[in-house]
């Protein structure tokens, strides 16, 4: 699944682990979130897991990456993992169908899934990402009542996932990187659904109806609505009760949610504005709530106060009319902040005026 000496995100391996049931007895992702940091700890103190470049990244050792690998090709009636080979067929031999757990076809050169019989009754995972070929999920593996995760991201010609929706216990659904237009409401049927990723999703529109989906423990998207009138959904937000991680991207001020309870969240990045100075998100232990401002003038920070009180790190980048920094971002709002990042704001003046 990884190419050699590649950056894991420990976020990605937080999914994996629940596509595959790995802590059937934690209660929730920010569980077995901190379950996986437990794990990479110890393996990092036995040497068989390596410190990434950034936090919130591992490495695996080559010795145990060609351990695993062996081990993998003992027996493929349970996992197919075929990365980079420039596949341009889903198809796993018939024999192998009934037993079947895992499939893994990333990076290559799949148009299309089939839209015959496709039956995978084991399935728990369905990967099948940076296949820029794809266009439409013409079926789903049918009978995978056990399938959790799926992930079609960075097939960016793909525009139709509702199939997906026949798929009942799915729990994981990346589709980040798409051409996808619209989140149709047949994924609403998707009862237990816990992770959605639709950033970078730039032809997604309208907004996805959010009051379909109340079990969402963590939404990744970002919106840029053409239509000024209204948000598009947005506001729905504030509806997903079981909320604890929300990533969010909107070109201004006032299409951040006014009534969202950011302060519940356990994690946040909301970043405003255009043309943001952001690298795939790292949070680390000490900070976990981060608010994003970039290419913008100045806004009344008054109107977004909610959100400062809970930020814990502010990231200011090429903001115009920012001068008196402290005074300008209402500095009695900021009693949780640990870290302030500023970058290419060419009127800043001073932290705060000094006044004799």
């Amino acid at each position: 699944m990884f190419p050699e000496d590649e950056e894991i995100w420990v976020k990605n391996l937080v999914q994996y682990a629940v596509g595959m049931d790995k802590f059937e007895e934690l209660q929730s992702m920010e569980d077995t979130r901190n379950m996986i940091h437990i794990v990479i700890d110890t393996l990092k103190s036995c040497f068989l897991l390596l410190n990434g470049s950034v936090e919130d990244t591992t490495k695996m050792h080559d010795v145990v990456r060609d351990m695993a690998l062996l081990i993998v090709s003992q027996d493929e009636t349970k996992l197919v993992v075929k990365v980079g080979i420039g596949l341009a067929d889903t198809l796993a031999a018939k024999k192998l169908r009934k037993q079947l757990h895992k499939n893994i076809m990333m990076k290559n050169k799949i148009s299309a899934l089939p839209n015959h019989e496709f039956q995978f009754p084991l399935l728990e995972m369905f990967l099948i990402q940076e296949n820029s070929s794809l266009k439409t999920v013409l079926e789903v593996p049918k009978a995978s009542h056990q399938t959790k995760d799926a992930k079609f991201a960075g097939n960016i010609l793909l525009s139709d996932i509702s199939r997906i929706a026949e798929v009942k216990d799915l729990q994981i659904l990346r589709v980040d990187g798409t051409g996808i237009k619209v989140i149709a409401t047949e994924v609403g049927q998707l009862t237990i659904l816990k992770h959605l990723d639709a950033l970078q999703c730039y032809n997604l529109y309208p907004m996805l109806h959010l009051m379909l989906f109340p079990t969402f423990f963590e939404l990744f998207t970002d919106i840029y609505p053409k239509d000024r009138r209204n948000n598009h959904g947005l506001d729905e937000i504030s509806t997903l009760t079981s909320l604890r991680w929300l990533e969010l991207a909107v070109p201004s001020l006032d299409r951040v949610p006014k009534v969202v309870k950011f302060d519940i969240l356990h994690r946040f990045e909301i970043l405003i504005g255009i043309d943001h100075k952001k690298t795939e998100s790292s949070f680390d232990s000490e900070s976990r709530c981060h608010m994003v401002l970039s290419n913008l003038q100045l806004p009344p920070m008054i109107t977004c106060r909610r959100l400062m009180k809970a930020a814990d790190y502010i990231s200011l980048y090429k903001i115009q009319k920012l001068t008196n920094i402290l005074s300008n971002l209402c500095c009695e709002d900021l009693n949780g902040l640990k870290s302030i990042e500023i970058s290419d704001c060419q009127d800043v003046s001073c932290l705060i005026e000094a006044i004799d």
